[in-house]
């Protein structure tokens, strides 16, 4: 046997028959409830892989040296509280993770573990930054998040072939500028902090690609943070920047920005020239609150994308139809009223998150969004589509049936026109149109004659001179004739953009306001009835 798993189990001991396993390359027993390891493991002289992690070990058996051949060793969320002398044996050891137990240091012998590569001591309790370590010269990645650190020694600074480092969650007000020593450094996470201020010199960080500070007291941004020419990953959400310099357009490589919760008085539109972006994070959820996006939004033309949730903003801007990339918007619990038609031509738009707003409704064609895979609304005084159906968060659905809703709002106005046009008597006709700002003196004027003439093609009205200027009274019309263009005139000239449902509205009310109160009834009447098959 060379592979033998059994993580997930019940488990409490490990029989001392273990060490008869003799070809045992991989042994995983994580997740059990086993409090002591026997020292027959040690037999087990092959063994390449060991984990332990997530039992109830309080120690490790003395006997562990033995294992020379061990390249890596799990023994993460236990309860160890020191490491015995025999871990020093392991010289071919690569990977060591601690992390979750209760080390209150790290006795190791750096020079003998001269092959770990990668150590994981998260999540445990030192207080001091481990100088075991500085002699660990292949050493690249290294987490001490979750301690209780508070200062770096100036000796960091030579640990110098370090890529990875995280030292979030620990208790450090400032940093030392031997950190910057540290050129071959890509990732550096030193997030919840007590960071006010970065020492000079950060340029020194000449590989860096994710530099993670959120989550600290950042008032501002040290000028030469502007110059990592390297830098493709920046968070600083949770601060207190107010500013930021427009040197920060020299970030050219930056792909993902995250600002969210500081203390910005307006969006700082410097960030729009950041020409390379692909996501933008700019939420609100602490800090000021924007009321507005900036036009100037249409510079990204690589964000993909874009969350600006728990702000105040009203209204989404023009610019943002222009980011022909963009394929998430997230836009939680603002103060939108719509979601713009110019949203539809976004055709790489697959996910679109805007619960929490005060959307009334949704674009008609959104079905046309062929990409647009996932919709959340909920939270919104939306009045269709019904909310069964945008529960499902599936956007075809949504679309389809916005779509069959247009349609059928269409059909139920022009029913409503025709009626009109069939029951206004005559010798009401000229009130009828003056209620409606439509005087039938002024519909067939010159400077009309250009709009008379589509609704005449529209309406397959029976006049073809275009130097028609007769006014509706002309006996080249019927009643019902005249009655059906004044009202295509009135939509066209006062509610042009307007849904068929919003128009059959006015109308009713344009009716009562006009003392046509029969013709109101009946016209609510088609209406309610419609609404009542539909259902």
């Amino acid at each position: 046997m060379e592979i033998l798993n059994l993580s997930g189990n019940q488990l409490t001991v490990i029989p001392d028959d273990v060490g008869k396993l003799e070809n045992l390359k991989v042994l995983k027993i994580c997740r059990n409830k086993i409090k002591v390891l026997p020292d027959k493991i040690s037999a087990c002289s092959k063994l390449l892989y060991f984990s332990v992690n997530q039992n109830l070990l309080s120690k490790l058996p003395r006997t562990i040296g033995a294992l020379t051949c061990l390249v890596e060793l799990h023994i993460s969320g236990n309860q160890i509280e020191t490491l015995p002398k025999g871990i020093n044996s392991l010289k071919r050891l690569s990977v060591l993770g601690c992390a979750e137990n209760l080390l209150v240091q790290f006795l190791v012998d750096g020079l003998s573990l001269c092959e770990l590569t990668n150590v994981d001591l998260s999540c445990n309790h030192l207080r001091a930054f481990p100088s075991e370590l500085y002699s660990m010269h292949s050493l690249q990645c290294l987490n001490m998040s979750k301690n209780f650190i508070s200062k770096l020694p100036p000796d960091v600074g030579e640990m110098c072939t370090l890529q990875h480092l995280n030292l979030s969650e620990n208790h450090f007000n400032s940093l030392p500028k031997c950190l910057y020593q540290l050129d071959k450094l890509t990732h550096l996470d030193l997030s919840g902090n007590a960071l006010q201020g970065l020492p000079e010199g950060i340029t020194g960080l000449k590989s860096i690609q994710v530099l993670l500070l959120h989550n600290n007291q950042l008032k501002e941004l040290p000028p030469d943070l502007c110059f990592l020419k390297t830098l493709k990953r920046l968070n600083l959400s949770e601060n207190q920047i107010r500013n930021i310099s427009s040197n920060i357009r020299c970030l050219k490589d930056l792909r993902e920005l995250n600002l969210s919760s500081n203390q910005f008085i307006s969006f700082p539109e410097a960030i729009c020239d950041i020409r390379c972006l692909q996501r933008l994070s700019i939420s609100n959820k602490i800090g000021n609150k924007f009321t507005s996006l900036p036009e100037s939004l249409h510079k990204f033309q690589n964000l993909k994308e874009l969350d600006f949730s728990d702000n105040e903003v009203k209204d989404i801007p023009e610019a943002l139809g222009d980011l022909r990339r963009l394929t998430k918007l997230i836009g939680r619990n603002n103060l939108l009223t719509c979601l713009p038609q110019f949203v539809i031509s976004l055709q790489n738009l697959q996910h679109i998150d805007l619960q929490g707003n005060l959307l009334q409704g949704l674009p008609s064609n959104l079905a046309q969004m062929k990409s647009l895979k996932l919709l959340k609304l909920e939270g919104n005084p939306l009045t269709g589509p019904p909310k069964e159906t945008y529960d499902g968060q599936q956007a075809l659905p949504i679309g389809c049936y916005l779509s069959c809703e247009l349609t059928w709002n269409e059909h139920i106005l022009q029913k409503m026109f025709r009626f009109l046009a069939n029951n206004v008597p005559e010798v009401d006709f000229k009130h009828f149109c003056e209620r409606l700002h439509v005087p039938p003196e002024l519909i067939l004027t010159q400077e009309n004659k250009s709009k008379q003439l589509l609704l005449k093609h529209q309406l397959e009205w029976r006049v073809s001179k275009p130097d028609l200027r007769s006014d509706l009274g002309s006996a080249s019309f019927s009643i019902k004739e005249k009655t059906m263009a004044a009202l295509n005139l009135w939509r066209d000239v006062f509610y042009p953009a307007a849904k068929p449902a919003v128009i059959a509205d006015q109308l009713v009310r344009g009716l009562v306001l006009a003392g046509f109160h029969s013709l109101s009834a009946q016209v609510q009447a088609i209406k309610i009835y419609a609404k009542a098959i539909r259902l």
